[in-house]
């Protein structure tokens, strides 16, 4: 398997997790690899992008690793994919236990008019997020034609991401707030459970949790296209995160 490794030009440097999953694949003869920046996907001095045929026919089956623009980039030339769409929530999961707040998604027009709350815009992945005084976050020009989400704001003691490869957990890092004080085992494995029943789920993922003085909260979750690596201790199966990620989107995307 090919995996393609974002090099930020801008910044003359290999984006970390790149160069965590470059570690590994120097040590592994069953991949191998090729360093690009986003650029390589476009056609010089040109905002537009390649057509597919200008790359080497093994790049469809390749693995992207890096930016969400470098990804996106990739996913376009070779399957036409404008944009892989965020999980946030599952709506099986969006119970009290889970939460431990007001959440929910709504359109521009849905917005609540008074309060403070966390908004963050999920049309598209890693888009702008605030939190604020409702009134102050609509001057921030939000688009109407979006749709946003929307959570009570807690009191944090810290935040976590919970790594799984095939419904094991690999790794669990502490990225905000107090690193001892860590989220319950319990909830942790509940949040495990359940997003394996949910429809379209991803066997390789992630999970962000809060521990606040209302309990233990999930915040979000993300496919492996979509995350960022908060611990440098990996063994290759975190490969598998990827090639899943790439693997269930581009399938769906092919019928």
């Amino acid at each position: 398997m090919l995996f393609l490794l974002d090099f930020e030009e801008e910044f003359d440097f290999i984006t970390k997790d790149s160069l965590i999953i470059k570690q590994l694949l120097d040590n592994c003869n069953e991949h191998s690899y090729k360093i690009m920046n986003c650029r390589d996907f476009y056609i010089e001095n040109s905002m537009r992008l390649k057509n597919k045929s200008s790359f080497n026919p093994e790049y469809k089956y390749a693995i992207p690793i890096g930016s969400i623009q470098f990804t996106e980039a990739f996913l376009r030339i070779f399957y036409n994919i404008k944009k892989e769409e965020p999980i946030e929530i599952p709506k099986e999961m969006q119970t009290t236990y889970f939460l431990k707040r007001k959440y929910f998604e709504c359109s521009y027009n849905e917005l609540p008019n008074k309060g403070y709350f966390f908004i963050k815009d999920i049309s598209h992945q890693k888009q702008f997020s605030f939190m604020g005084n409702i009134s102050d976050i609509k001057k921030k020009g939000l688009r109407k034609v979006h749709r946003f989400l929307v959570s009570e704001v807690l009191e944090v003691v810290s935040e976590y991401r919970i790594y799984v490869i095939n419904g094991t957990i690999k790794n669990i890092a502490c990225y905000k707030g107090d690193v001892t004080v860590f989220p319950d085992l319990s909830f942790i494995k509940s949040v495990i459970n359940e997003y394996s029943k949910t429809l379209n789920s991803y066997n390789c993922y992630s999970f962000d949790i809060m521990v606040s003085t209302k309990g233990n909260a999930l915040i979000e979750m993300h496919s492996y296209l979509s995350l960022g690596l908060y611990s440098t201790c990996w063994d290759e199966s975190i490969l598998e995160g990827y090639i899943e990620g790439i693997n269930k989107l581009t399938k769906k995307a092919e019928g």
